[in-house]
């Protein structure tokens, strides 16, 4: 994520390298050696993945009581 406005060449740059940070060996034994999935999304698709996390953790919350 990033401040509304954000230059087109800079969330270029900035996709660049968290995508160069996803596929790293580093980060990926990093995550599964603690037991973390993972899973990546830039542009659209994160939006999409926001969205559909958001209405159904939304839900959840309502069916017990934690939000209106």
């Amino acid at each position: 994520m990033g401040p509304k406005g954000l230059p087109d060449d800079v969330k270029k740059k900035l996709i660049g390298a968290l995508d160069k940070i996803f596929k790293s060996k580093d980060y990926t034994d990093f995550m599964s050696q603690r037991g973390f999935g993972v899973k990546y999304a830039a542009g659209d698709d994160f939006l999409k993945f926001w969205m559909a996390s958001d209405e159904s953790l939304g839900a959840i919350m309502k069916k017990v009581g934690l939000a209106k």
